[in-house]
């Protein structure tokens, strides 16, 4: 999954990049829980959360093209639409999400943007968090450690 993931950080986000739709939501099932195991790693404009299998299961990327902060991750999402839930220390954000298209890749990707200066994303992910938490629509939450990578690329992305 690796080098799909990586070329779809490339890639042109398809996703609009306003603002709307996107709430605040609480997300209690993001509580307690242990981060899953992985590493960040910078690639480019983007910060890579890493499976130990080398899956990338979270990317923050820049698309400086659009002022926009995409979040790339496993999952689906039904063809009309769905969510992504980002948290961050406790403070979390619901965006629009597509299913991400990748050729010749056959695990399903999420992809959601936000732009960057939203303070969201400028202020909570780009401070950084202790604890970092994704969900797509119909899966387990999962939790990452922060890293002053993924406040890197938001920064950069300003």
């Amino acid at each position: 999954m690796l080098m799909p993931a990586l070329m779809l950080l490339g890639a042109c986000s398809s996703q609009p990049v306003a603002n709307n739709g996107s709430a605040e939501v609480d997300v209690p099932n993001m509580h307690g829980i242990e981060f899953t195991a992985g590493t960040w790693v910078r690639k480019d404009s983007a910060a890579l959360y890493m499976s130990p299998e080398q899956d990338v299961l979270l990317a923050v990327r820049c698309d400086r093209a659009k002022g926009a902060i995409v979040f790339t991750l496993p999952g689906s999402i039904a063809a009309s639409g769905g969510q992504v839930k980002i948290e961050a220390d406790g403070a979390s954000h619901s965006f629009p999400a597509v299913n991400a298209e990748v050729d010749g890749d056959d695990d399903a990707l999420v992809e959601a943007a936000a732009p960057a200066s939203m303070p969201f994303i400028r202020d909570t992910l780009g401070g950084n968090p202790q604890r970092i938490g994704a969900e797509v629509d119909g899966t387990p939450a999962f939790i990452t450690p922060g890293d002053k990578m993924v406040g890197e690329v938001i920064k950069a992305c300003l």
